[in-house]
């Protein structure tokens, strides 16, 4: 009999996140060292408003004269 995955047999256990005011070499560090391709982005109180993913580091935020002077608040994609 074939043995069926289950959610838990592939999700995350450890959510790994970001605030707003997160630098974007402080984001690149935390997708490598934790092997992910996005980031939830909180508020101070815990409150998701935002993911910031590999690909949105790719984009040069308006305003931005380089995208190392970015911040999650920037980059991030709203509406999670």
């Amino acid at each position: 009999m074939e043995h069926l995955r289950t959610v838990d047999d592939v999700m995350t256990h450890a959510v790994i996140s970001v605030d707003r005011g997160t630098a974007f070499k402080d984001i690149v560090e935390a997708l490598r060292m934790w092997n992910v391709s996005a980031l939830p982005v909180l508020t101070q109180d815990g409150r998701v408003v935002g993911v910031v993913s590999e690909a949105d580091l790719l984009l040069k935020p308006q305003g931005a004269d380089t995208p190392h002077d970015t911040t999650a608040e920037q980059l991030m994609t709203r509406r999670p």
